[in-house]
């Protein structure tokens, strides 16, 4: 345990570690507060000269609450009945650009009370046939056929259907995958919770973006753990001390894990802090599915909460594995410079893979692609492992474990053979 407390004050010695962490906990803290002023902002640039984006936001709460925690599919037929009542009555309405649309001050009574869910119902009424012939998409909107709301949940999961059947013929599925994910659609619980879901999207993303930053700063920081005694000269000191070897470089390996941990705690947490502050915790138990158009045909089970912990999970285990990647190069190399270089390069590997053809498989399992935070919580595509289907959110999370422990593992075992010699 001495050792280890002795390489942990090593990693924090110097300028290198204090400086990224202060770097990262900058970039986290304000990426947190434009995500949050951002979305204030854009609310204030709309409803200007009369409203402020703090109030506009309380009021999207409030309107979010109306709908007592569940999408119910008679209440969707409801709003859309007064919504389309209201349109058509006299002094409702202006010409824009030669289409009819709501006054600002109607829209503000009548439309923005169920902005939120309209893309839904546009959604499901497209799915209907409610817009043949119904012109332009607002219009359309207030001249569908607004009954059709009442089978809400079966036009969404005919859609979910079709896709899958879409999928099986264009060879994107086989039959065993697309099984599961027909049993996922019917863990489903419907109607769908419902709730203020913008902070936790856009808060999300956030998350995702400072788990690639702290995976890069984690290459700094790991490359100097064992290169740097190499370049100090310290390496020969060490050949001669009681546990310079197997036991120093676990010490060493668990030692920089830890700091590279607290690196990305540190990140995650300023990002939590402006969450809190912005946005609160409204809608954390609200169905992924609700969150947007796009994500209303997702199967898996989860709710807004749920989606940013696996967010989170992601992020720090492909920070991990990038620090044991960083690790073990350091072991190899005798350049902290090297080290740190060939770990960059593994990071940033994805995004070169994203303009080779048939790479995106390999693409999705590398730690460093931010994209794919969002693809785990989707559940939406598995790989055939013993004829069986195997989710594509384990293997990634397997994947950088698996570098993690094996990078940390290739590490000690090259410092071992290094002091050997």
């Amino acid at each position: 345990m001495a050792l280890f407390w002795e390489e942990w004050k090593k990693c924090w010695r110097g300028r290198t570690a204090p400086l990224c962490l202060l770097a990262l906990l900058a970039a986290a803290v304000c990426l947190g507060v434009y995500t949050g002023v951002d979305a204030l902002s854009d609310m204030d640039r709309y409803y200007q000269p009369m409203h402020n984006g703090p109030r506009e936001a309380a009021r999207q709460k409030e309107f979010a609450g109306r709908w007592a925690g569940r999408l119910e599919a008679e209440e969707l037929e409801k709003a859309l009945k007064n919504l389309q009542h209201a349109y058509a009555q006299n002094g409702n309405t202006q010409e824009q650009n030669g289409v009819k649309a709501f006054t600002p001050q109607a829209r503000r009574q009548w439309y923005d009370p169920v902005e939120a869910v309209v893309p839904l119902m546009e959604s499901v009424l497209n799915i209907s046939g409610a817009y043949e012939g119904a012109g332009a998409q607002e219009d359309g909107l207030y001249t569908a056929d607004a009954s059709q709301l009442r089978r809400f949940y079966e036009l969404r999961h005919e859609k979910v259907l079709a896709s899958v059947e879409f999928r099986q013929q264009n060879g994107s599925l086989n039959e065993a995958q697309a099984d599961a994910l027909l049993k996922r659609e019917a863990q489903l619980q419907t109607p769908f919770a419902y709730g203020y879901t913008k902070g936790f999207s856009e808060y999300t993303r956030a998350h995702t973006i400072v788990a690639y930053l702290a995976a890069f700063f984690i290459c700094i920081l790991c490359a100097p753990v064992f290169a740097g005694e190499v370049k100090t000269g310290a390496d020969a000191v060490l050949k001669a001390a009681r546990h310079g070897r197997m036991a120093l470089a676990r010490a060493k390996v668990c030692a920089a894990l830890c700091a590279a941990s607290a690196l990305y705690a540190a990140g995650t947490a300023a990002i939590a802090a402006a969450q809190l502050a912005f946005c609160g915790t409204d809608g954390w138990n609200a169905a992924v599915q609700v969150s947007s158009e796009g994500s209303l045909y997702l199967v898996n089970p989860v709710n807004m909460l749920q989606c940013e912990a696996g967010a989170v999970l992601y992020g720090y285990i492909c920070c991990l594995g990038v620090a044991g990647v960083s690790l073990c190069f350091s072991a190899c190399l005798r350049s902290s410079f090297a080290a740190m270089a060939a770990s960059v390069c593994i990071l940033v590997l994805p995004e070169i893979l994203r303009f080779l053809p048939g790479m995106d498989v390999l693409r999705q399992l590398l730690p460093g692609n931010v994209s794919t935070a969002f693809a785990f919580m989707q559940g939406e595509m598995f790989f055939d492992v013993a004829g069986r289907p195997v989710p594509m959110q384990v293997l990634q999370l397997a994947v950088p474990l698996a570098l993690a422990l094996c990078g940390a593992a290739a590490a000690a075992r090259c410092w071992r053979r290094r002091q050997t010699v």
